[in-house]
């Protein structure tokens, strides 16, 4: 089977409702691609390409995986 890249995004709110499908991508995206899709800077492109997470206390924050077909999501 194929695998694709997937970019989710967690909100930090009172009501947290987890991880949200932000984009999918057939390859592993570029910095510059992540840069765009996701708004932010080198410094948290890099992190999002490294699997990304919460680095201080943002209000938001972004998880890379990659997800192969036709197999279940599970954010891990």
């Amino acid at each position: 089977m194929s695998n694709c890249w997937v970019i989710t995004e967690e909100v930090n709110d009172y009501n947290q409702y987890g991880e949200y499908l932000h984009s999918v991508f057939k390859v592993k995206p570029s910095i510059e691609e992540v840069k765009d899709i996701c708004g932010v800077n080198d410094s948290l492109a890099n992190h999002i390409l490294n699997g990304g997470g919460r680095v201080n206390c943002e209000n938001s924050w972004y998880h890379l995986r990659e997800v192969e077909f036709g197999t279940k999501y599970q954010n891990i």
